[in-house]
């Protein structure tokens, strides 16, 4: 499974039907394209965290804006 299968199948277990998975794709942006809001996105970052045994810091929440760029910091860590 690629990290962007299991990226998705972590916004199915949290989000449901609330998001669209076949409209992700590395271009979506989390608040534009996704409507996550800051609840949202924490509760997505910490099943990422214990997903891929990585933490995040309050700076990446700054420059983390579409799938792509988690998938950067997955594999970059």
């Amino acid at each position: 499974m690629s990290d962007l299968d299991k990226l998705k199948s972590i916004f199915e277990d949290l989000f449901g039907d609330d998001i669209d998975l076949d409209s992700i794709n590395e271009h979506s942006r989390f608040a534009e394209d996704l409507s996550m809001n800051s609840i949202a996105m924490l509760s997505m970052a910490i099943a990422i965290e214990d997903e891929f045994n990585i933490k995040f810091d309050n700076d990446d929440f700054k420059t983390l804006k579409t799938v792509k760029d988690v998938l950067s910091k997955i594999k970059n860590n």
